[in-house]
């Protein structure tokens, strides 16, 4: 069932593709500026355009001139383009278009690889089998909640401990993202590394901000040193600004640098003075005492690096940070799905426990991947009776599979009362919040009726 089920994702992916390569993106830029790189033709210009980030190779239009360039940069809401000539200091309007598939793309290479071990992966079968694959520890969890959550949050915060699967089903208002923050801050507080994915840089932001806040209150004391919000925020927040990776990355490797710096310096001045010794021995003249102290005094401290050699190794690394090895320290990681799809730092992590904010907006693809990064806890909170997955293929069978969200999937529901059944027959790996705090009490009222049976 589950290789069938990553079959069915991949032809829908392929279709998805094939859909997307017959739209392609468009976009027009204004007052580009040429960098002064010696041989290189790099244009910078402002766009609020995000899809840009994605581009691999970008048709320009220039008058009636058009070139190939290549993304080079997207960052603080300017693109940085590499033309193959010089077309002017400034380039006044440029009109482009990229096909726009390459989160899809990686997706697919993504299901491809699980294709030959998905029967060895648990929480594959758990996602989509949690009537069969369901599985929990025995005794009850600790855990560290505030006042405020009500006993079905409570009740979901604590199988989000003992569970291996966890559907929860918030509608808006509910307090779904402030829960899932005591869910990620209790599974924190266990020693577990926790993944919090969402479809939206913002929706990140937000449930990153609450599960903060959760583990603030949880323990005051508490450091968010092997947090880490990988991308970009949506948000202006000092919380997020001070646990960007990217932003640690560059404050690690400025301060490593320095050290390198120092070690160049002392190899250089130790390589400079032995120079000198050896011409003047060479020559058969005396080496000056003050000269031989130097080299004698610059040789002890290479030697406490282990000699020339060694230091020189230690240069490099200090100069060239792994990046993925920095990723893999963090014990709590929050990230759009998208970036774990398409950066390669996520390749082959793998994390006690992945959360899923707005899983039923994600699509079926999205969420094998998701599980596949899951070891002891998956959580997937969503509410299907809002907002489905897109897609905008024309092939009937790979737009239903895409379109469908992993709620209405996984319980084969037909209708509202299909979910709610299948919610009441297996409360051992879902929960359902039933109390409205958003709205006045006449509308939650009205939607209760309409969408939520009652």
């Amino acid at each position: 069932m589950i290789k069938k089920v990553l079959q069915q994702a991949i032809d829908a992916i392929e279709k998805e593709i094939l859909a997307v390569r017959e739209t392609p993106s468009t976009d027009v830029l204004f007052n580009g500026n040429l960098e002064k790189i010696s041989g290189e033709y790099i244009y910078t210009f402002e766009t609020q355009n995000r899809g840009l980030r994605f581009a691999e190779e970008i048709k320009a239009k220039i008058d009636s001139k058009e070139y190939k360039v290549e993304p080079v940069e997207f960052k603080d809401k300017k693109v940085r383009l590499e033309f193959p000539e010089n077309v002017g200091s400034k380039i006044t309007e440029v009109f482009l278009e990229w096909e726009n598939d390459y989160v899809l793309k990686k997706m697919e290479e993504h299901l491809l690889k699980l294709q030959d071990k998905a029967d060895e992966i648990p929480q594959l079968k758990a996602l989509l089998k949690p009537d069969e694959y369901f599985k929990e520890r025995s005794g009850s969890p600790q855990i560290k909640v505030d006042e405020l959550r009500n006993e079905s949050q409570r009740d979901a915060i604590e199988k989000s401990l003992k569970n291996n699967i966890l559907y929860v089903w918030g509608p808006p208002g509910t307090g779904k993202t402030a829960t899932l923050g005591y869910i990620v801050a209790n599974l924190h507080n266990q020693n577990k590394r926790v993944l919090f994915v969402s479809n939206t840089n913002r929706a990140v932001d937000v449930g990153l901000l609450s599960v903060i806040d959760a583990l603030y209150e949880i323990d005051p004391g508490f450091n968010l040193q092997d947090t880490t919000r990988f991308g970009e925020a949506a948000l202006d927040d000092a919380r997020l600004e001070d646990i960007l990776f990217e932003h640690k990355v560059k404050s690690k490797l400025e301060g490593r640098k320095a050290d390198a710096v120092q070690l160049q310096n002392l190899l250089s001045k130790y390589e400079k003075l032995q120079e000198t010794v050896d011409d003047l021995m060479r020559n058969g003249e005396e080496v000056p005492e003050k000269i031989d102290l130097e080299t004698q005094l610059a040789g002890n401290k290479l030697d406490e690096y282990g000699g020339t050699e060694a230091v020189e190794i230690e240069i490099d690394r200090l100069m060239n940070l792994n990046e993925r090895y920095e990723l893999k320290k963090k014990r709590l990681v929050a990230t759009t799905l998208a970036k774990v799809c398409t950066s390669e730092l996520f390749y082959n992590l793998s994390y006690d426990a992945v959360v899923v904010d707005e899983g039923s907006m994600a699509g079926i693809p999205y969420m094998l991947l998701m599980a596949a990064k899951s070891k002891k806890h998956l959580v997937v909170a969503g509410d299907p009776m809002q907002l489905p997955p897109i897609a905008i293929t024309d092939h009937r069978e790979s737009r239903e599979f895409l379109e469908q969200d992993i709620f209405t999937f996984v319980s084969k529901s037909e209708s509202t009362e299909d979910l709610f059944n299948w919610h009441d027959f297996n409360k051992d790996f879902t929960s359902f919040f039933d109390v409205q705090y958003r709205m006045k009490d006449d509308l939650a009222g009205v939607i209760s009726s309409v969408f939520y049976e009652g």
